[in-house]
């Protein structure tokens, strides 16, 4: 029975080689790990991210203001995607509602 080994990485840079448990692809130790740095990031993505206040979306140049407020954040990756989603269909729905 061939017996499966753990694929991540230590801090010293040397393989871990535990033991896994069946179907995983890391020891428990390191599954923990990722488990928790995975909270920790989504957590800090929470905490950075930037309140943003459309203001009224009544013209165009205001409109063009509001897409600069969701798109800097968006671009140096303070702002989620989903968020900046439900920013974005907001802004969409104003303009589609300006007279042509």
């Amino acid at each position: 029975m061939k017996h499966e080994l753990c694929s991540a990485i230590k801090a010293d840079g040397n393989p871990c080689h535990s033991l896994v448990s069946p179907g995983k692809r890391r020891c428990h130790y390191h599954w923990d790990f990722d488990l928790r740095e995975r909270r920790r990031q989504r957590a800090l993505m929470r905490h950075r991210c930037p309140a943003i206040r459309l203001g009224p979306l009544a013209d165009r140049p205001s409109i063009l203001r509001a897409l600069n407020r969701v798109f800097q954040p968006l671009l140096n990756g303070s702002l989620p995607l989903d968020r900046a989603d439900r920013l974005l269909q907001r802004i969409r729905a104003a303009s589609n509602s300006l007279p042509r």
